[in-house]
């Protein structure tokens, strides 16, 4: 399998070793690993970028507290060898000047709702139009609810032939049903019609999955058990070949040593809470040492949930006391 979407950076989302144990263990040969949001892990990208760059591309993000530097940081990471950087909707509009430092470079945007509103359909098409080399990734695009009719430009955008889907965060998007989310359909047929199943792909969202308490199959079978009719090549194209001609048939960026000025370090806050589920926030201290020791443990060999690992731990510790 290729993973179109995960997660690394200290401390919510583990180390770049844990990524690639999960890999490993799981059977994903090739993954783009992005930062998450406020997690400037630049030591793991770069490391990613370095010493992975055949099996690894890696999305950054914008970080820093004024206009400058968010700027520094985008072309440290560019500089540094990303693929691309992660934008959300309200970063889009605010940094308008950030995707013109990734178009310059022929890089990827990897877009979280990008099709919201025309307006910012129409912002991701033109910038497509005008940096011929870039392309944009689309993760977490899953709906519940299919497009409404008339939106000309968001069904412009779909159509774009570098626009592709990252089906994730399967269990997270708005869905009111369980596994395997079923009212997802309508929107996913809908996609596949402007799309076609040769520009969507899969991601894993790890470790964000564990937050949920899902377990790994669930990731690796939600396709097929959402559409059984579905025929094997398409389930292949979703689960690796659409990833490997789109994302990895081109070599890496070339990754330039990087010497990260202090301010990073200083506003990097590692202290926020990780919200697992059901409802409770975890001390990211806490959930650091129990991800390392899951990924090491028979519940996740045996693809058990996160869950039951912290349920056998309670145990232990009560039945002892």
């Amino acid at each position: 399998m290729i993973d179109a979407y995960a997660h690394m950076g200290i401390s919510r989302f583990g180390t770049l070793d844990e990524a690639i144990a999960f890999f490993d263990a799981k059977g994903i040969e090739k993954a783009v690993l992005s930062l998450g949001p406020q997690v400037p892990d630049y030591r793991a990208m770069f490391e990613a970028t370095q010493k992975y760059p055949q099996r690894l591309r890696v999305i950054g993000i914008p970080f820093g507290d004024t206009k400058e530097k968010i700027h520094d940081f985008i072309q440290y990471q560019l500089d540094g060898g990303a693929q691309g950087i992660r934008m959300q909707p309200n970063e889009t509009g605010a940094h308008p000047e950030i995707l013109e430092q990734i178009g310059e470079k022929g890089r990827w945007i990897y877009a979280t709702g990008p099709i919201l509103d025309d307006t910012l359909a129409k912002t991701y098409l033109d910038w497509l139009n005008k940096y011929p080399e870039s392309k944009i990734g689309a993760p977490h695009f899953l709906s519940p609810v299919p497009l409404p009719d008339g939106m000309t430009t968001v069904y412009a955008l779909l159509e774009h032939p570098r626009f592709f889907a990252i089906f994730s965060r399967h269990g997270a998007m708005g869905s009111k049903e369980v596994y395997p989310h079923a009212d997802y359909r309508p929107w996913i047929e809908q996609v596949a019609q402007y799309l076609s199943w040769d520009r969507i792909c899969w991601g894993s969202e790890y470790p964000v999955f564990l937050w949920r308490n899902e377990s790994p199959p669930l990731l690796f079978d939600w396709l097929r058990t959402l559409f059984p009719d579905i025929d094997e090549d398409t389930n292949a194209a979703f689960y690796q070949a659409n990833a490997e001609r789109i994302i990895f048939q081109d070599d890496a960026p070339e990754a330039q040593f990087i010497h990260m000025p202090e301010w990073v370090d200083a506003e990097f806050n590692r202290n926020r809470t990780i919200p697992m589920q059901p409802e409770f926030n975890l001390p990211s201290e806490i959930y650091s040492v129990l991800l390392s020791d899951y990924l090491q443990s028979k519940a996740f060999e045996q693809d058990r949930p996160i869950g039951d690992y912290i349920a056998g731990i309670l145990e232990n510790q009560y039945s002892k006391g």
